[in-house]
């Protein structure tokens, strides 16, 4: 929330809110296809890679690049995770997470990945009914 007088760039927070957010929302392709497992407790879960694409000027021409990103379902939204396909455009919501540990052989290891408590199949509008992005 805002205030009216504040300056555009300052966000004005409610005190009694916590004033961390981890939320992350990604929209792009699947890139494995997801295997639906088991933890030791029987609960279900779910792995996949996601490709992102963002562009970027390089020598006066756009490229474009690609980011993977793991995500992870637990409970009922890996059950239907499990049901996604290589190439599908799906929209994941949810919040990052980071493990770190050491290695058999003694190395320092750390991933980050999308802890995902809604993963949903998105729809890519044709061309021509996209709307423009100014007016």
């Amino acid at each position: 929330m805002q205030s009216e007088t504040s300056d555009a760039r300052t966000a004005v927070l409610d005190p009694a809110l916590e004033p961390t957010a981890n939320r992350v929302e990604l929209i792009g392709y699947v890139g494995s296809n997801p295997e639906l497992r088991y933890t030791r407790d029987a609960t279900p879960f779910v792995r996949f890679s996601l490709a992102t694409h963002r562009w970027r000027e390089v020598d006066g021409a756009w490229q474009q690049l690609t980011d993977w990103h793991t995500v992870v379902t637990y409970d009922e939204p890996s059950e239907r995770s499990a049901r996604l396909r290589v190439g599908e455009l799906v929209r994941v919501m949810g919040s990052l997470r980071t493990a770190s540990w050491t290695d058999r052989a003694g190395g320092y290891r750390r991933r980050t990945e999308v802890l995902a408590t809604r993963v949903e199949r998105a729809v890519q509008l044709p061309r021509q009914e996209r709307l423009p992005l100014s007016a």
